[in-house]
């Protein structure tokens, strides 16, 4: 797949790099980096890329799913879902306004201190 993958993107004269694995500064560096962060996956592992994406300061790109619905919900303006088929439209409207690949001040990427602490809280107080 690797092969093809690479012949594709040589005869559509668009640059690609595999890397393999990257130490966590040098993966933030490069999501940093990138024109348009994308997280294409349709299943929960996508969880780890998109939350790589996120920690780097980026709105990446999701195909829609279940999950991904939910976390967009919970996460409002961390990341800019698609729906099947759009990628490629995605990709255009990510480039034509490269501001919205980043996280918009604000942004709660959550769950930090702050909310792990109120969750006790409202748990504790749900003892008495």
């Amino acid at each position: 797949e690797l092969t093809a993958l690479r012949a594709r993107a040589e005869a559509s004269d668009i640059r690609f790099m595999v890397t393999g694995f990257l130490a966590d500064a040098e993966l933030e560096r490069r999501a940093r980096l990138a024109a348009v962060p994308v997280a294409a996956h349709r299943h929960v592992s996508a969880s780890g890329s998109i939350g790589s994406w996120i920690s780097a300061g980026r709105r990446p790109l999701v195909a829609a799913s279940r999950y991904v619905d939910e976390m967009a919900r919970l996460r409002p303006g961390t990341m800019t879902v698609y729906p099947e088929g759009g990628l490629a439209e995605a990709i255009r409207v990510a480039l034509a306004d490269p501001a919205s690949t980043w996280l918009a001040p604000g942004a709660h990427a959550g769950p930090d201190l702050n909310d792990v602490a109120a969750s006790y809280l409202g748990w504790w107080r749900g003892l008495r």
